[in-house]
């Protein structure tokens, strides 16, 4: 019989030997543990020199929000106003405001939910998918709509296969959510920045909403495939931005525990700075 391979503990970025005698879950030393008969020489990677990347793009990016925000205060809305002046908006900012609510309300509980629920989300994530498509089949068989049920059921049996694959894998996608988990825990501060953008995405809907529509009532369609790109173009900057801010406060709390370990530690600031410049 093989014999079974001796399990080490991980933390946060250290190795430890099992036969450890001081030893503590959560607790990181500052002298570099040996492992396997080698000494780690406590060197994690090289650091990076603070350097701006795609420069090209990130100019053309801030020109068009230029070009926009010009567009924004000085094109005819349509009835001889200006974005600003008499024109009533108020049936769009008050769609956005409940969207954005909604959106807060259901972000925040999600993120509740998988820190006291961790193991159930991600089952429960894997088929919830399954659920939603046999509902659309039986909508599409109540209402006689064949092609629909046929698509919704092939894409339920689709998402059972695939759950009946990779639910051995379950317990560790678990685990790399309860890592990340924690250290959102050690940095509650990421999520003000995370509702800063969201409030950024709001905002960038609602002007880029009057923009687009008084543009295109004056010049007509031409310019709709633009407008288009210029949207998602610059939410998908908000939501990456999150994203890469996320991760370099994640990488910190890993390798340097103590310069993220607070509500507005030192991670989340210059995770931040790199994300909206040098990454």
């Amino acid at each position: 019989m093989q014999k079974e391979q001796q399990k080490v503990p991980l933390v946060q970025g250290y190795n430890v030997d099992n036969d450890t005698t001081n030893y503590q879950s959560g607790a990181v030393s500052d002298v570099p543990p040996t492992t396997g008969g080698s000494t780690f020489n406590g060197t994690k990677g090289e650091e990076q020199p603070k350097q701006f990347q795609d420069s090209i793009w990130a100019i053309v990016f801030i020109g068009h929000l230029a070009v926009m925000g010009f567009t924004m205060f000085t094109m005819d809305t349509g009835d001889g106003s200006f974005f600003g002046g008499d024109a009533s908006y108020g049936g769009l900012v008050w769609m956005v405001s409940v969207c954005g609510l909604v959106a807060v309300v259901l972000s925040t509980m999600a993120l509740g939910i998988m820190m006291k629920f961790a193991d159930e989300f991600v089952r429960l994530a894997l088929y919830f998918s399954i659920a939603c498509s046999l509902a659309i089949a039986v909508v599409g068989y109540m209402t006689g709509q064949t092609f629909l049920c046929i698509i919704a059921f092939a894409s339920a049996a689709i998402g059972f296969c695939y759950a009946r694959a990779v639910k051995d894998r379950i317990p560790f996608a678990a685990s790399n959510l309860r890592t990340g988990l924690a250290a959102v825990k050690s940095n509650m501060g990421i999520i003000i920045v995370a509702y800063m953008f969201l409030i950024l995405a709001f905002g960038w809907t609602i002007g880029w909403s009057v923009t687009a529509g008084s543009t295109l009532r004056s010049v007509g369609q031409a310019t709709l495939f633009f407008f288009l790109l210029s949207y998602y173009w610059v939410h998908q900057v908000f939501q990456n931005t999150v994203h890469v801010t996320t991760t370099g406060i994640v990488g910190t709390w890993w390798f340097v525990p103590l310069e993220a370990n607070g509500f507005c530690s030192s991670a989340i600031k210059d995770s931040l700075l790199r994300a909206t410049t040098f990454s």
